[in-house]
């Protein structure tokens, strides 16, 4: 909707519920994760964002206005296949971006079936780490009747 309260043919998909994982950093080890995940289309790009909830309800932050937080990806399709890929959260920003190159990669794997699992380690602070999966369901037939 624009700011009229008017449709657009922008469009995004998002999950209604948490998945769930676990993070590690220098305070804790396994605590507790929730993650949503968008799919968004603007200006025919399409972005992955992946929001991070430590402890069930910190959502994970950049508060930086000069340097963005860059993010080692591994995906691990339902194949066991293991994908390297970089995300990033940009200056100010709430969510991990998958990075530009990576995001048909991404999405090929949630349009299949079964389990595909995501480890994040933050570059910088390579304690803090994110492990959740999800499970990827009806994501292929929403997806491409949006796309289309």
């Amino acid at each position: 909707m624009d700011d009229f309260d008017q449709p657009t043919d922008q469009w995004y998909i998002t999950t209604d519920d948490y998945f769930e994982g676990n993070f590690s950093n220098s305070a804790t080890t396994k605590s507790e994760l929730n993650v949503l995940m968008a799919v968004d289309n603007e200006e025919d790009k399409t972005r992955i964002a992946i929001f991070l909830y430590e402890y069930g309800r910190n959502l994970v932050k950049n508060s930086s206005t000069e340097y963005v937080d860059k993010y080692d990806v591994t995906m691990r399709t339902a194949d066991g296949t293991d994908h390297s890929m970089t995300g990033t959260i940009y200056c100010g920003a709430d969510r991990v971006f998958i990075d530009d190159e990576y995001v048909d990669e991404v999405l090929d794997a949630m349009k299949g079936e079964g389990t595909v699992s995501f480890h994040l380690v933050d570059s910088e602070r390579t304690t803090s780490t994110y492990l959740f999966s999800i499970e990827t369901s009806n994501f292929g037939s929403v997806y491409d009747s949006k796309a289309s």
